[in-house]
């Protein structure tokens, strides 16, 4: 059976062919979206009885482009076609606005008298300016054709890009809006304006978006920046069913594979893209992009060994100048799986010199310090991540970083003075990090816990029964019937059946080996202690 990523790029491309061949009027959606290579494969192809307009469109592509032969030659073919067609006189001025301002200024001029009632021309004209650079020149024009018609939504939506480009975002979206008041199928304004918000404020990206899929449902160009949308606001299950729309479409290309690809990734969907990913690289082994997205996913699912096979094709001399922070991530991570732990550090460094906001990379650092028991460097890494932390550190974050400093003291063994201060010292800051997690979850057993032990490794001897009060805590909250929870139990019993035998309360200390007895009827600490008691 065919699966479906090659389905869909097998009927993908029957449908294109089928769909560019049928129509013109998608090329001109593309086009203004700004996706080139879809637009001029729809107007090279498309059956349309208006040439003029054809070619006027693939002039604008190459000038676009910056392919200024090319968009004379269409220009050109387009006059030709239908002189009345003055779209692509205003084109061929165009080409000419910068090297012969005045001549050119002064025959766009003539062609706006003669088609003074036309907002349509008059946008034009000032689009012509606008691409030259001329921003106020075009903005007049504008004007001009806003006074002529003000119901043609075009000419807001170019006034929109004019201050966009400026970064007047907030002016820039009042003029889309104004277009999509004036036609609220106007597609263009939806998109163009959600464009200066998916990276800044993906929210009103994703509203504008929405807005445009309610008026134009089978929108394909509407899809994939709702995709692009909620990818940037981290809403990956929604962008994955924002793309998987959009991968219906006839005009799904092979470029946004890897886009798809990474949101799966994102989601979670480590097999489906996986799948995705494969069937790219049957037709282009050596892509750089699709082989990093292999081994991320080989990596998610566990297949470490098949992982670290690709990193061979993506890190080599010819790709080292594209290599990215994850790619560097990643590798990090297989080798440390692989007990590479130096060699995983200083991929570690690499990914925070190529970008010194991910801040989970420091996390990772901490692990790999803390599995070679070198604990000052791990608290010093995951501080450091905590420090980094927008949002502050969750519980989990504090209760991480208590368990660093109690290792860290455990690990100093009795010795002079000095030893014995900084153990003190780690296990002081550990207990004060252990009792932030008390508080903010007390009616969790861990934060209780750990104090408990840390406690417990202040007071060796049991003396001075420091961590009683922590045990007696824990034991509040834990599910003694619970076998997950039970060799925490018996730990609880055990300090407190010790602890009571000290204070020589013989009662209450068999009381607790019995205890122990009940949930784990073969214990033999409790067994020798009961029998010592006798």
């Amino acid at each position: 059976m065919m699966k479906r990523t090659t389905w869909i790029a097998f009927t993908a491309s029957l449908f294109f062919a089928e769909a560019i061949a049928a129509d013109c009027s998608e090329g001109i959606e593309f086009f203004k979206y700004g996706d080139f290579k879809i637009a001029k494969e729809i107007f090279s192809n498309c059956n349309s009885s208006n040439t003029a307009e054809k070619m006027f469109y693939l002039g604008e592509i190459y000038f676009a482009e910056g392919k200024r032969d090319s968009a004379f030659l269409f220009y050109n073919k387009g006059k030709m076609a239908d002189e009345n067609y003055v779209f692509n006189e205003i084109g061929l001025l165009k080409l000419t606005q910068k090297s012969n301002p005045s001549v050119t200024t002064a025959e766009l001029q003539k062609i706006a008298k003669k088609n003074k009632k036309r907002a349509d021309v008059l946008t034009s004209i000032a689009k012509a300016f606008f691409q030259n650079g001329e921003k106020e020149l075009a903005l007049n024009w504008l004007h001009e054709a806003q006074s002529v018609n003000n119901q043609y939504a075009e000419s807001f939506v170019l006034e929109g890009d004019i201050y966009a480009s400026m970064s007047e975002y907030g002016k820039a979206s009042s003029f889309y809006e104004m277009a999509l008041t004036t036609n609220p199928k106007c597609e263009e304004a939806y998109i163009r304006y959600a464009n200066i918000y998916t990276n800044i404020n993906p929210k009103t990206a994703i509203e504008v978006l929405n807005r445009c899929v309610n008026v134009n449902p089978s929108s394909a160009l509407a899809q994939r920046a709702l995709g692009d949308a909620y990818y940037a606001d981290a809403q990956f299950s929604k962008a994955a069913q924002a793309y998987a729309q959009y991968a219906e479409s006839p005009y799904y290309q092979p470029a946004d594979l890897s886009k798809y690809a990474m949101i799966l990734l994102f989601n979670g969907e480590f097999q489906k893209s996986t799948d995705i990913v494969n069937e790219a690289l049957r037709k282009d082994p050596n892509n750089l992009i699709m082989n990093r997205l292999l081994m991320y996913n080989l990596y998610e699912q566990k297949q470490y060994e098949q992982s670290f096979s690709v990193t061979k094709k993506i890190f080599n001399e010819k790709n080292k100048s594209q290599l990215i922070w994850m790619d560097h991530f990643y590798y990090g991570k297989l080798l440390s799986k692989k007990g590479m732990k130096t060699d995983a550090l200083k991929q570690y460094e690499t990914a925070l010199l190529l970008d010194s906001t991910k801040n989970n990379i420091y996390k990772e650092m901490a692990e790999v310090y803390e599995s070679t028991n070198d604990y000052e460097m791990a608290i010093r890494q995951f501080q450091k991540f905590i420090d980094k932390e927008k949002a502050g550190a969750n519980v989990n974050d504090i209760l991480t970083l208590g368990k660093y400093n109690y290792y860290a003291g455990n690990q100093i063994s009795e010795g002079n003075q000095d030893s014995l201060s900084f153990k003190k010292l780690y296990l002081t800051k550990a207990d004060s990090l252990f009792n932030i997690v008390e508080k903010k979850v007390p009616k969790n057993y861990l934060g209780h816990l750990w104090r408990a032990r840390t406690n417990s490794a202040l007071d060796p001897e049991s003396e001075q029964g420091l961590a009683k009060p922590y045990y007696e805590s824990a034991l509040t909250v834990l599910d003694v019937k619970n076998p997950r929870e039970t060799r925490i139990v018996i730990e609880c019993y055990s300090y407190l059946g010790y602890y009571y035998f000290l204070k020589k309360e013989t009662d209450l200390s068999k009381s607790y080996w019995n205890k122990i007895i009940e949930v784990d009827p073969q214990n033999e600490v409790a067994k020798k202690a009961l029998q010592g008691m006798k």
